[in-house]
């Protein structure tokens, strides 16, 4: 179990223990990864050598059902956090996620000393297991339908927002849990914004340059791609954009392998990007799995890191210039010794 993979890690790293919380308000994909408890309304995921949750009354017999641990009702312990690790672990150094724990219970564990475990989720959540791979290749196989249905359909469509209903429309008839994030439909100058607001709009279709990035969740777990296309002819400035991306990811798209170093595959992105004379402006991709971004990222900051065996990656070089549209090709890749694309998403010229 992860949970068992985290404690070793946690063990070499001299700490006693980890605390992960999650609730309502604060909801942290980590509690859910390693208690297979979901969602849960107000609880802690403390692991130790006998690892359990500490569930609020709400939360208790859900717990129990789904997650395989122990649990104990908090409201047993007066909501008293301190007492329940002095009685149940003895624990003196603890991990936690300083991202995603609030700072009010921080702030309650005072005494004592609180160690940073990012590093240590991130390189066990980085790599999937078989049925973690299943839920994402699912959600992949949608998202290719979706595809699928866009480039046949596209020519009926008015404006960004029935481009939306659409795939919303195949995610539900594919039995796929919704979205795994806004997505982002944009044509026309609107094309050039990385992140645009409002992500998609009543705008009609326009000539030129056009993406949609979005991403089907199924049973909890994402894809994520990036369809580029075109309406009518491109100007000459526009063809460049074009050629300068399927470039990059043709460039990069052999090098989505088992060892092969993430920092190289940036670079290598950006070499060809800034040859075509552009610029490259965020990370040439990153993981997916119960978040839309997933570790690793594949940026220059990841200096020593390398895919390994796995690992689901996206890939999407992108190019954006203002007044004149933007274009961005992602698809999502399962980590092997050799590539193994699981999505298939292409530029495409309507």
């Amino acid at each position: 179990m992860n949970i068992d993979i985290l404690y070793k890690k946690l063990k070499q790293s001299k700490l006693d223990a980890a605390i992960f919380f999650s609730s309502e308000n604060s909801k942290d994909v980590n509690f859910d990864y390693f208690s297979d408890f979901k969602n849960p309304t107000f609880s802690f995921l403390i692991v130790c050598k006998k690892s359990f949750i500490a569930a609020s009354s709400i939360d208790y017999e859900r717990a129990l059902e789904e997650s395989g641990l122990d649990v104990i009702k908090l409201k047993d312990y007066k909501y008293n956090l301190k007492k329940i690790i002095k009685e149940k672990t003895k624990a003196k150094k603890i991990g936690i996620l300083f991202s995603s724990m609030p700072y009010s219970i921080a702030k309650s564990l005072r005494g004592y000393k609180l160690v940073s475990i990012s590093e240590q989720v991130q390189s066990i959540r980085a790599i999937k297991s078989k049925k973690e791979i299943s839920y994402i290749k699912r959600a992949c196989e949608i998202a290719n339908k979706c595809i699928k249905h866009i480039e046949t359909q596209f020519s009926k469509f008015r404006n960004e927002k029935e481009i939306f209903f659409e795939i919303k429309d195949v995610i539900e008839k594919k039995k796929g849990d919704g979205f795994s994030f806004d997505p982002i439909i944009v044509s026309g100058n609107r094309s050039a914004l990385i992140h645009p607001y409002p992500s998609f709009s009543n705008k009609k279709i326009s000539k030129g340059l056009g993406l949609i990035d979005f991403g089907v969740k199924y049973k909890g777990y994402c894809s994520d791609v990036t369809l580029p296309f075109s309406v009518d002819s491109l100007n000459k400035k526009q063809k460049a954009i074009v050629e300068a991306v399927l470039d990059a990811y043709g460039n990069c798209k052999d090098m989505m392998k088992d060892r092969q170093s993430i920092n190289e595959i940036f670079k290598v992105a950006e070499k060809t990007i800034n040859k075509h004379g552009f610029e490259f402006k965020h990370a040439a991709g990153h993981g997916i799995g119960l978040e839309v971004h997933d570790p690793p990222s594949l940026s220059i900051s990841a200096k020593n890191e390398r895919l390994k065996k796995n690992m689901i990656v996206t890939l999407e070089p992108g190019v954006y210039e203002v007044g004149i549209g933007g274009c961005r090709l992602e698809n999502d890749f399962l980590i092997g010794k050799k590539p193994i694309a699981l999505t298939n998403s292409e530029f495409k010229e309507f």
